[in-house]
């Protein structure tokens, strides 16, 4: 594993922008941009990302394992503390909590008729607030296998939000995602967050009655709103 023998930290004052953040490993390759991060979560560490023509901010550069992710956060999480000690700022800096046990926060399950509505801004706005979102369009690149993403993101993730819309209905990658979330929900552990997008409670109730049975946001309450009460969800988790 690659060893980090170089963290430099530009302080910054804003209400959750805290620090530009450049990294060395192995005193040969840097990463420069990331960011510190002051969420409703506590501190965490944001990877350089750039925006893309559908308006989406993309990763350019992360771990890909949780491990290395982990150690990275804590090693910049350190450096910005003795940053602001050296500059005479006694902060006390809460680290966000998440579940070291599991990767993402949430997986978002969609039908791809509703990912520009509904499921990019949903993820846009809890990605900004500290979660870690697996949705296919953050995840998946070309020659990646779909179906081993799609497992081990289900795998990976602490919640499964399910956006439940007519084009949901009908689509068999959806339904196969949900029979995965199912699987993993017990009495005690609630992993499904259903939001109903353009559907009423008998259509869900023909779908599946056990998620009709489930208290849900609709998207009729707004995108914010669809996304606080999911952020909240976890955060009582957490």
């Amino acid at each position: 594993m690659m060893r980090i023998t170089e963290i430099t930290i530009s302080l910054r004052d804003e209400e959750k922008l805290k620090a530009f953040v450049n990294v060395t490993f192995e005193g040969c390759f840097v990463v420069r941009g990331l960011k510190v991060i002051k969420g409703d979560m506590g501190y965490f560490v944001s990877m350089p990302s750039r925006k893309m023509n559908d308006g989406i901010y993309r990763d350019i550069a992360h771990p890909v394992t949780d491990e290395f992710r982990g150690r990275l956060e804590a090693a910049v999480l350190e450096a910005y503390g003795q940053e602001l000690k050296l500059q005479g700022t006694t902060e006390t800096i809460s680290v966000n909590k998440k579940t070291t046990e599991k990767q993402y926060d949430v997986f978002i399950s969609h039908a791809s008729e509703d990912k520009v509505e509904v499921a990019k801004p949903l993820a846009s706005y809890l990605k900004k607030r500290g979660l870690r979102i697996w949705l296919d369009d953050f995840e998946l690149t070309i020659g990646d296998s779909v179906s081993k993403s799609i497992d081990r993101g289900l795998a990976e993730s602490r919640f499964g939000v399910v956006i439940l819309s007519p084009n949901f209905f009908t689509k068999q990658w959806p339904k196969r995602e949900l029979e995965g979330l199912i699987a993993r929900e017990t009495e005690k552990a609630k992993v499904i967050l259903p939001v109903w997008h353009n559907v009423k409670f008998e259509d869900v109730v023909k779908f599946s009655p056990i998620l009709a049975d489930k208290l849900a946001v609709a998207t009729t309450s707004g995108i914010n709103i669809v996304a606080r009460k999911i952020l909240k969800a976890v955060q009582q988790k957490s």
